[in-house]
């Protein structure tokens, strides 16, 4: 009885894994892939736990504007204080990391020199997260984006 729960509970995640298949083919672009993490966790979170989504305030800021917040930043920091987001002793942190969208195009965007990248990623870069599912994600999402670019 339990088995068979299980058989069906899995044929009807196939159509969704299939679409998931489907639309990933086709990227080939960093940009893309932020795109479809935060697209098919959103959609996820949407459809399998709509309140706790609402009550949690879960968002996802469009790819386009975290590059543009992470440009932006980089540029008033050193107007501002002389530093940028690359040099040393300049702490990143995201409070709400959600899948590390923010830390990925951080680290992809080239803000940061190729030379700092060990020290910002291992000393520098701070992500929080208060659910679970979402900080695995963001934790297999920033660390495989470093290991890739480094």
């Amino acid at each position: 009885m339990e088995g068979e729960s299980l058989e069906k509970e899995v044929r009807g995640l196939e159509k969704f894994y299939d679409s998931v298949r489907e639309r990933a083919s086709g990227i080939d672009n960093a940009e893309g892939k932020q795109r479809i993490i935060n697209e098919l966790y959103d959609k996820f979170f949407r459809t399998a736990f709509p309140r706790l989504a609402e009550r949690l305030g879960i968002v996802y800021t469009p790819v386009e504007v975290v590059d543009f917040i992470i440009k932006s930043a980089d540029f008033a920091f050193k107007n501002e204080f002389g530093l940028g987001l690359s040099d040393e002793g300049v702490h990143i942190l995201d409070p709400f990391t959600g899948t590390g969208t923010f830390i990925v195009r951080l680290l992809q965007s080239g803000v940061i020199k190729k030379e700092y990248l060990p020290r910002k990623f291992g000393y520098e870069l701070h992500a929080n997260e208060i659910f679970l599912l979402a900080y695995y994600i963001a934790a297999i999402n920033i660390e495989e984006t470093y290991h890739f670019i480094s």
